[in-house]
C-alpha cells in the first residue's frame, strides 16, 4: 500500500511540533520497517527542515521555510496539488482549521482525515465571537468534506461526530507513548521542581496561568523550582513574562529538549504540570504517566479520559485551583507516588506504538477496500 501522509507538524519544528506529530513519525516508520505500506509523509517546511528517507519511509517538507503564517499558507496550496496528482492508494490528512486543505473533485484516491483535536467553542475564547465564529464554522465545513475519519480519544471523536453527517466513518484510534519512558528510574530530584513539557503556546497551553501559579506558590516555598522544556512560537512572549514574575530567578527555560532528557526531567520531577485550555490527545500527559511522574492536569479535552484517576485535575484557566493541586502533590509524597505507580502501570497496559500502528492500517486497509467496492 502506498500511503501520503500529509500534515503541517513535525517533531522538529519550531513553531508546532506537537503530539500528533510524534504519533504520525511512530506510526509511519513501523508501517514501513515491518514492509507493510511505503509511506511519504509530507509536512511544512521550516528555517533547517531537510528531507528524509529510510527504506519504505520517506519524510519530506513543502512551502516556505518562513515566516510561520506563509509557510502554513503555502503548505496548504502544495499539499492539496500532490493530493490531486494521486500517486499513491490512499492519502491521510492530520487535520487542522488552522493549515485548511482543499480536497480535490473528484479525488484520484480516498483521503482520510486524522483529527486530534476540534476547535469548536473554543475558538471563540481565543480569537473572539466574530472570528471565532467563523473558524468554527469553518471547521465543521471542512470536517464534512471526509468520509472516513480517526480520532485518537473518544473526546474528539464525540465532538466530530456531532458535526459530520451519518454518512462520514469515524473511527476511534488512540495513542501511545516511547517504550524506553516505562524503563525510567524514578527518583524525585532535591531540591524538588515541577516540569512543564511541550509546546510554548500561551493560551492553548495555559503557560500564563501556570507562570501566574507559580508565582503565587513560590512565595510560600523557596525550595521549589519550575522547569519549562520545549519550543513554540510564543516562546519570546513568555521569556518576557518569566521575566516580570517575582519568582523569575527559580523558573528555568530549558528550550527543546532531546529524548534522553526528557526521560531524565519525568523521571525526576516532583509533578508535571498541563493547565491547558484545551487539549487533544494530550500526549505528555501519557509520557508522565508511563515515566512515573505524578501529573497535575486541568479538565481539557481528553486530558482526563487519558490520566483517569491518576492525576489531580484542576479547571481550565484556574490559577487558584493549580496552586492547591500542586500544593498537595507536594505535601503528600506518599499519595503522590502511589498515584504515579498507579499511573504507569495503566499506562503499560494501554499505550503501544504497535498495537495502535496495527489499528491505523486495519483503517487503511478498510478504506480502501470499502472504495474499491
Amino acid at each position: 500500500m502506498r500511503i501520503l501522509h500529509l500534515l503541517y507538524d513535525h517533531p522538529d519544528n519550531p513553531w508546532v511540533g506537537g503530539g500528533g506529530a510524534i504519533r504520525a513519525r511512530e506510526i509511519n516508520r513501523r508501517l514501513a520497517a515491518r514492509g507493510e505500506a511505503e509511506v511519504e509523509m509530507v509536512c511544512g517546511a521550516f528555517p533547517g527542515a531537510r528531507d528524509v528517507w529510510t527504506p519504505g519511509f520517506l519524510t519530506r517538507f513543502i512551502g516556505r521555510r518562513k515566516p510561520y503564517p506563509l509557510s502554513r499558507w503555502s503548505y496548504s496550496r502544495a499539499a492539496e496539488r500532490l493530493l490531486a496528482q494521486g500517486r499513491h492508494d490512499i492519502a491521510v490528512v492530520d487535520f487542522s482549521a488552522y493549515t485548511p486543505i482543499r480536497l480535490p473533485r473528484p479525488a484520484a484516491a480516498p483521503v482520510v482525515a486524522v483529527v486530534h483535536h476540534v476547535t469548536g467553542t473554543e475558538a471563540r475564547d481565543r480569537w473572539g465571537r466574530l472570528l471565532g465564529g467563523l473558524l468554527d464554522r469553518s471547521e465543521a465545513r471542512r470536517l464534512n468534506n471526509f468520509r472516513w475519519i480517526s480520532a485518537d480519544s473518544r473526546h474528539t471523536l464525540e465532538a466530530v461526530r456531532a458535526r459530520v453527517g451519518t454518512g462520514t466513518e469515524v473511527r476511534l484510534i488512540g495513542n501511545a507513548v516511547d517504550s524506553a519512558l516505562f524503563e525510567a528510574e524514578r527518583a524525585i530530584e532535591s531540591p524538588p521542581f515541577l516540569l512543564y513539557l511541550g509546546r510554548l503556546d500561551l493560551f492553548h497551553k495555559g503557560l500564563d496561568v501556570l507562570i501566574e501559579a507559580f508565582s503565587r506558590l513560590a512565595t510560600g516555598r523557596p525550595e521549589v523550582e519550575l522547569r519549562i522544556a520545549g519550543r513554540g512560537k510564543d516562546a519570546e512572549r513568555l521569556g518576557e513574562m518569566v521575566s516580570r514574575s517575582p519568582a523569575a530567578e527559580r523558573i528555568r527555560l530549558l528550550g527543546a529538549v532531546e529524548e534522553a532528557e526528557k526521560r531524565a526531567l519525568l523521571a525526576t520531577a516532583a509533578a508535571v504540570v498541563m493547565p491547558s485550555r484545551m487539549e487533544g490527545w494530550g500526549m505528555v500527559a501519557a509520557e508522565a504517566m508511563a515515566a512515573g511522574a505524578p501529573l497535575v492536569a486541568s479538565t481539557a479535552g481528553s486530558l482526563p479520559e487519558v490520566a483517569g484517576e491518576h492525576a489531580l485535575f484542576v479547571p481550565p484557566g484556574d490559577r487558584d485551583a493549580l496552586v492547591g493541586a500542586v500544593e498537595e502533590v507536594l505535601d503528600d509524597p506518599a499519595g503522590r507516588e502511589q498515584r504515579a505507580l498507579a499511573g504507569r502501570e495503566e499506562a503499560g497496559r494501554r499505550f503501544s506504538w504497535d498495537a495502535i500502528a496495527d489499528e491505523h492500517l486495519d483503517f487503511l486497509r478498510d478504506v480502501v477496500s470499502s472504495n474499491e467496492s
